[in-house]
């Protein structure tokens, strides 16, 4: 029957095992017979010699009586003889088996030694073991949580490389190139609109400052006209004695025609004619020439510059004159609107 309790025996059932009692009778052997033979009752008899007998009375009878004694004294002394190997021998025996029990006692304090020795190893190393199994089935707990997140990921990656909506990954970075060369493009179209609003801006200024120029202009050309309809008047109040042919050509110099022409003239006013026609440096577009998109300004300024090259080449003073007047008399009715339409639209800007 298998033991099953591997229990540590007690230091005094460890002892037991090594008592004499439990000797062999191989082992117990030269105990016992040594102490059979010392313990006899008739042990030193045998090793005793006998005494000599009485003298013979003859001397035939002596010489039998001492042949008889000598050989009996060697008989006992070779009985002693063999007494003394025989407790010689046994007292051997005997020395053998202590030093024997000596010996195994020691071999047994050294095996004592090296199972304690032993005992302490293998109990650091079953705690090592034990921590490690610890340790390992924390591990395990995190492997298994870690198995189950990557089955996660690989179904999720499963469902993403299994559908057909996706594209290789070089059409990807080559799509995502063009995106960011679209980016750019459009990056520089906004900077370009910026810097072009920027110059619009600006043109529109400069128009504004040259309209306003080109009204005070008008108004002080205007009031000069005035002023010399005025002299004129004066002077032809005074004339009115020299003829009725002066007279007449004088006043038909203010009054409209009936066909719907223009207003004629006085002579004297045909030479400022020229004077009245805005110069053609004021009439240069105001845009850049390197701006792609074409100024508003360029095309109004060169309908100017037609508007005065046709006036003065037209060899008609009265015509100019009447022409500037009616401007004049237009953009001094609507100086003030003109004045506010640019502002609102540099505020809507």
């Amino acid at each position: 029957m298998a033991i099953k309790d591997w229990a540590l025996l007690s230091q005094a059932d460890e002892d037991a095992l090594h008592n004499v009692s439990r000797l062999l009778a191989v082992e117990a052997r030269p105990y016992t017979n040594t102490a059979h033979r010392l313990l006899k009752p008739d042990f030193f008899e045998a090793a005793r010699p006998e005494q000599l007998p009485s003298p013979p009375p003859d001397a035939a009878a002596a010489d039998e009586e001492a042949a008889a004694v000598r050989i009996e004294r060697e008989q006992q002394a070779h009985r002693i003889e063999l007494w003394r190997k025989d407790i010689m021998n046994e007292l051997s025996l005997l020395d053998f088996a202590i030093l024997r029990a000596e010996f195994t006692t020691k071999s047994n304090h050294t095996e004592r030694e090296r199972y304690a020795i032993e005992k302490t190893a293998i109990e650091a190393k079953q705690g090592h073991v034990r921590e490690t199994i610890e340790d390992l089935r924390v591990r395990l707990v995190e492997a298994k949580e870690t198995l189950a997140v990557r089955k996660t990921y690989d179904e999720l990656t499963e469902k993403i490389t299994s559908s057909k909506m996706l594209k290789p990954r070089d059409e990807q970075a080559h799509a995502h190139v063009k995106l960011d060369q679209e980016i750019r493009e459009l990056e520089y179209e906004v900077q370009s609109a910026k810097d072009t609003w920027s110059e619009r801006r600006t043109q529109f200024g400069r128009i504004e400052e040259e309209a306003r120029g080109m009204l005070r202009m008008i108004k002080d050309e205007k009031e000069e006209a005035e002023r010399k309809e005025g002299m004129m008047k004066d002077g032809d109040e005074d004339g009115e004695a020299e003829g009725s042919t002066t007279r007449g050509d004088v006043s038909h110099a203010g009054t409209p025609r009936p066909d719907g022409g223009m207003t004629p003239m006085h002579a004297s006013q045909g030479g400022e004619a020229s004077l009245r026609a805005p110069p053609r440096d004021r009439l240069k577009p105001l845009s850049r020439e390197g701006s792609a998109v074409p100024s508003p300004a360029r095309s109004g300024a060169a309908e100017d510059a037609e508007m005065g090259d046709s006036g003065v080449n037209s060899g008609d003073p009265r015509g100019d004159d009447s022409s500037g007047l009616e401007e004049g008399e237009d953009l001094e009715e609507g100086e003030d609107d003109g004045d506010e339409k640019p502002a609102v639209k540099m505020d809507e800007s």
